[in-house]
C-alpha cells in the first residue's frame, strides 16, 4: 500500500540511519531492487506514477547529480512480479528499463531482468519468471552471457526472484 511504501521509501533516502547495536551510523545504500509487484492489483501507466513513483520520488527528489557514481544517487533495479505482467510489462519496462529518474534514484536496468556485480565478488542476478513461467530463451542467453564473459570462477551469486522458493 501506498503507506508502507512511503514510509519504506523515506527511510530508505535519508544520508544515514542510525542503527542500534552500532557506535556510527549507516550510509544510504548505493542500490536499491524492487522486488516484484511494483503495482497491485493491476499495473497501468497511470499506476506506476501514482503508487510506487509518488513515493520514492517525494522521499528522494531529483538533484543534478555531481558524476555518474555520485553517491547521492544511487541505482534502482526492479523485478518484476506478476501483476507487473498485466499491461505486458508496458509501464514496467517505461519506469525501469529505460534509464529514467525515480527521484533521486537513476534506474540502470534495459530489460526485465538485470545482473549487477556487487562488492566482494558477489552478484545479483534479478530473474523475470513471466507470471511462473519458464524462463525465456533471451534471458537465458543473457546470463550466460555474464556468466561466461563477466563472473570469475569463486564468485558468488544472489538470485532475486518475484516469488518466494523453499527448501527444506
Amino acid at each position: 500500500g501506498f503507506e508502507a511504501t512511503a514510509t519504506v521509501a523515506h527511510h530508505v533516502a535519508q544520508p544515514s540511519l542510525a542503527v542500534e547495536g552500532l557506535d556510527d551510523p549507516v550510509p544510504r545504500g548505493q542500490l536499491l531492487v524492487l522486488g516484484g509487484d511494483e503495482v497491485y492489483p493491476a499495473a497501468s501507466t497511470e499506476g506506476y506514477e501514482n503508487r510506487p513513483k509518488g513515493p520514492w520520488r517525494a522521499a528522494l527528489p531529483w538533484t543534478p547529480p555531481l558524476d555518474p557514481d555520485d553517491p547521492a544517487h544511487p541505482r534502482l533495479y526492479a523485478v518484476p512480479g506478476n501483476h507487473d505482467w498485466y499491461d505486458g510489462l508496458t509501464g514496467f519496462l517505461r519506469m525501469f528499463g529505460q534509464g529514467r529518474w525515480v527521484g533521486g534514484w537513476r534506474t540502470k536496468q534495459t530489460r526485465s531482468y538485470f545482473a549487477v556485480q556487487l562488492p566482494h565478488r558477489w552478484w545479483l542476478w534479478g530473474i523475470d519468471i513471466q507470471s511462473d513461467a519458464l524462463i525465456d530463451e533471451p534471458q537465458l542467453d543473457y546470463f550466460e552471457w555474464v556468466a561466461d564473459t563477466q563472473c570469475q570462477r569463486g564468485d558468488h551469486l544472489i538470485l532475486a526472484t518475484p516469488v518466494p522458493t523453499w527448501t527444506q
